[in-house]
């Protein structure tokens, strides 16, 4: 493919007398005109961000209406081509405990960050919050801790302050899976849904707080003892003779956000993947009519692409045929149009780019890292060891096709992950 330059950060660092590094860039969506780019000094976590105009290739100036935002640890949404969601350092009391922004705001083009309409403060104890844009309503994201957030929405010009979901905090929303009305939810442990059941919320940060204290002592208790663990995981929901539904840690499931929106209840919720204790979920990403999820199984990188079928109310799944035994997935896609692409590497291949055809399942590489050695004799198969408790532990091995399995061959061994190990 011909590639064009919309942004030479190296060109611009050299202007610049900074060195910048790239972490990223949120463009207005559908026409992606309008981005605003996040430049860090020598890749810190804080970054500058600046609007920028991809038909001009240039950034607008604070002068001009721009967006620009100084050095901070910020987050950033677009609401709409003149208003934008902020969170960053507005001064004193602005920040949680752990350093990050605590405060969100509404910026309309023209005004003064400062003099930003406030519309969401979190616990100073909390880690941070953000804001995502799913369909017409602002996603507030008060992240609690690594695995738990409340989920607030927000109505622009309709509502006057967010409103808390009934979303469990151990629930969390995939913020790049709004996708034919539906929004994907994804367990942090397991679930029980009773739709006949009002949301309670000190209910739900009681039983929280309880659940952590049972998995740290699980985890001391195993740590201690060194007993076998077992996976929280199941193939299958359990439904008991109510509406009521249990989903296992690791679940993606949708509900209907617009519903969810109007009346402030989830009243029904379908499964998208259910895993098992071989498989988890890595991320997800949707098209404009696919969705797509990347999965390890096996800790072997799968991508199946879903599809809802509006007359049996359920999803229905495909594999996507990328390559064996490796490293990728899809990686970019966005709900405007069905381009899709996909990465993949593995032991013996370098990274690749991958165009995805999502109707025919066929894939085209675009382009590829260089191949430092020729592996057209080498091939990659996963085996299996057993632990001295019983466990199967996947693992890879990398040989010649013709190699002779007698035991005279040299091996180059690998492994990590192990925590607490003696």
């Amino acid at each position: 493919p011909e590639w064009e330059v919309i942004l030479d950060i190296d060109a611009l660092a050299a202007s610049e007398g900074e060195n910048w590094v790239f972490k990223g860039a949120r463009c207005l969506e559908p026409e992606y005109n309008l981005c605003v780019v996040s430049l860090s000094r020598g890749g810190t976590d804080a970054s500058v961000r600046r609007e920028f105009e991809v038909s001009s290739k240039r950034f607008i100036p604070e002068e001009e209406g721009g967006f620009v935002l100084s050095e901070a640890k910020s987050r950033f949404a677009w609401v709409d081509k003149d208003t934008v969601a902020v969170a960053t350092d507005f001064g004193e009391d602005s920040l949680t405990v752990s350093g990050y922004p605590r405060i969100l705001k509404l910026w309309r083009r023209g005004e003064k960050v400062e003099d930003a309409e406030t519309i969401h403060t979190a616990d100073r104890n909390a880690v941070l919050v953000a804001a995502s844009k799913i369909d017409d309503a602002l996603l507030v994201l008060e992240t609690l801790s690594m695995t738990d957030m409340k989920t607030y929405a927000l109505k622009v010009n309709e509502w006057t302050q967010p409103r808390r979901l009934p979303i469990p905090v151990y629930v969390t929303v995939s913020q790049e899976t709004a996708f034919n009305g539906h929004v994907v939810l994804k367990m942090g442990r397991e679930w029980t849904f009773d739709p006949d059941a009002p949301f309670d919320e000190e209910k739900e940060e009681t039983q929280e707080a309880e659940a952590d204290g049972q998995v740290q002592a699980a985890f001391l208790s195993l740590s201690e003892k060194g007993e076998e663990r077992t996976s929280p995981s199941s193939s299958s929901t359990k439904q008991t003779a109510s509406r009521t539904q249990t989903f296992p840690a690791g679940s993606l499931v949708s509900v209907n956000m617009s519903a969810l929106l109007e009346t402030g209840r989830i009243s029904e919720v379908f499964p998208v993947f259910i895993p098992d204790e071989r498989t988890s979920v890595s991320t997800t990403t949707a098209s404009e009519n696919f969705l797509f999820v990347n999965i390890l199984r096996n800790v072997a990188s799968e991508s199946l692409r879903f599809v809802w079928d509006e007359d049996e109310k359920k999803w229905k799944d495909v594999p996507v045929p990328l390559p064996r035994f490796g490293s990728g997935g899809v990686t970019s896609a966005n709900k405007h149009s069905d381009v899709v692409f996909a990465s993949y590497s593995s032991m013996i291949s370098p990274s690749k780019l991958y165009l995805l055809d999502p109707v025919a399942l066929n894939i085209t590489e675009l382009q590829s890292l260089p191949a430092f050695f020729n592996a057209t004799d080498l091939t990659v198969e996963q085996w299996e060891a057993t632990s001295t408790d019983g466990v199967q532990v996947p693992y890879f091995i990398a040989h010649k096709k013709d190699m002779q399995f007698d035991g005279t061959n040299p091996v180059l061994q690998y492994g990590y992950g192990g925590f607490r190990i003696p």
